[in-house]
């Protein structure tokens, strides 16, 4: 497949007079735009500090009392089931489908959209 492409003895650039930009950012100017970027970041981190809250005293204690009721531990086992439950994927499903189905690139990502 490589070898049909009318640019595999070369890079596409070198054969495509368009396939190159006609503006381009030296290194000093790059290194400028991140520096700004980074600094006016560094500015407006002072805007979004907040005060403190204060500390809770009883945080154990309270924290007991939830792990005492049935519906916290039904929450907790449902998220345990499911995080392991859903991240089981078959790895053989992607190339069964496109020999079984005959299926294209295109039809493949239009078939994961509608997933």
């Amino acid at each position: 497949l490589f070898s049909q492409l009318p640019f595999h003895d070369g890079w596409c650039h070198e054969i495509c007079p368009n396939a190159t930009f006609d503006f381009d950012m030296t290194i000093p100017q790059f290194a400028t735009l991140i520096a700004t970027i980074n600094i006016c970041s560094l500015v407006s981190y002072w805007w979004l500090q907040e005060e403190k809250a204060p500390r809770e005293r009883n945080f154990v204690h309270k924290f007991w009392s939830q792990l005492q009721h049935r519906a916290l531990w039904q929450v907790i086992l449902y998220s345990m089931v499911s995080h392991i439950t859903f991240g089981v994927i078959n790895a053989a499903k992607v190339p069964a489908n496109y020999v079984w189905l005959n299926l294209h690139t295109a039809q493949y990502q239009i078939m994961i959209i509608m997933e």
